[in-house]
């Protein structure tokens, strides 16, 4: 069991990775400026959902999206 978690973990990362990279990627490629506050765009977005989820105990299914939305207003 440990071995499969283990695998779910590494894809998981490696999938918050790539987003980042393709992020960093897509902005540079729409306006020939590096901008790197896509990591503390992330780091916000999974704050407020952490504060959604466990601290407001709104479902998953509704404190992600509220997280994603919440990020994209900030």
């Amino acid at each position: 069991m440990d071995f499969i978690q283990t695998i779910g973990s590494g894809l998981l990362i490696g999938c918050v990775y790539g987003l980042l990279g393709l992020g960093i990627v897509i902005i540079f490629r729409a306006s020939e400026a590096f901008n790197f506050a896509i990591g503390e765009f992330l780091v916000i977005g999974s704050f407020l959902f952490y504060v959604f989820f466990f601290d407001l105990r709104i479902p998953f299914i509704l404190a992600l999206p509220l997280g994603l939305l919440a990020a994209g207003a900030v």
